[in-house]
């Protein structure tokens, strides 16, 4: 090796010490930015309150661990006009423990208030104790109750009901083919089906004005059908049905998936009108 290579290679190793000199200065005099609390998870969340007991959970990170606890302080407003301590409670901070970065924040809404069709918004925040990130510091929660039968959603009633019985008959199939609003409690639904013996499809109304009390209504129609096939007597005139003599005509359940249908099967044109003295009721389910 001649004297010039040995000179450039001992400037090489002078240059490469006093870069890992530099660069262990930098190293050194590093900061580490404070720690940020935020909020895992979707930005908006649905909360359906299905039962007693049933809570919320809301995951409360940290951006670094830590060897002490921290307390994470945090604010719920409601828009809707929900009051903590009637229709939710909730703490209003959440520990993170030492030596970890998520804890969880639990809102636990009151069954009782939200039975009866009571919709809220909470809108939960970072407030404080530690410092709120940048990203992810709200979620808005959508609190619900159970299914309510007053929030039907017609096209949910639409399709075939499988498990169909007429007293001790079937099960067989019938459909509810077309529901039409009437009025912001009323719909009219059409049947198809019903006897599972050829009839016409029948129209029917659901009230659902007093939710607690679902109830059916209909007219009078025809059903295409031979009465003679109930009996010969009344061989060649058409049955119809008509609602029964104590007026209840029956009921259903949005959230249940069921219809029941009360009725007299009748006969206008024999003898002057005439109905069969049994009655008979339809029971439709999914």
């Amino acid at each position: 090796m001649t004297k010039q290579s040995v000179k450039i290679s001992i400037a090489a190793l002078l240059l490469a010490f006093a870069c890992m000199g530099i660069y262990s200065c930098k190293k050194e005099d590093m900061v580490v930015p404070p720690a940020r609390a935020f909020l895992l998870g979707p930005a908006t969340a649905n909360y359906q309150i299905t039962g007693p007991g049933v809570v919320f959970k809301i995951p409360v990170g940290a951006t670094d661990v830590q060897k002490v606890d921290r307390t994470v302080n945090i604010n719920i407003s409601s828009p809707t006009g929900a009051v903590a301590g009637t229709h939710y409670t909730a703490p209003s901070s959440v520990v993170i423990p030492a030596g970890k970065a998520v804890d969880t924040l639990v809102i636990s809404a009151a069954y009782d208030q939200y039975i009866s069709g009571r919709k809220d918004v909470l809108e939960v925040s970072i407030a404080g104790g530690v410092q709120a990130a940048s990203f992810n510091t709200k979620v808005t929660v959508n609190v619900t109750g159970p299914c309510f039968e007053g929030d039907i959603v017609l096209d949910e009633m639409l399709g075939d009901y499988a498990q169909t019985y007429d007293g001790g008959y079937g099960p067989y199939t019938t459909s509810v083919v077309s529901a039409t609003p009437i009025d912001a409690t009323s719909a009219r639904v059409v049947i198809s089906n019903i006897f599972d013996w050829g009839w016409d499809d029948l129209e029917f109304v659901l009230d659902w004005s007093d939710p607690s009390n679902p109830k059916i209504s209909f007219d009078p129609q025809p059903t295409g059908f031979d009465a003679g096939n109930l009996n010969s007597i009344v061989a060649g005139h058409e049955a119809w049905i008509a609602p029964p003599s104590n007026g209840d005509m029956g009921t259903y359940s949005y959230c249940d998936g069921t219809i029941t249908i009360n009725y007299r099967v009748c006969m206008p044109t024999y003898g002057g009108g005439v109905c069969f003295t049994n009655g008979y009721t339809t029971m439709m389910a999914r």
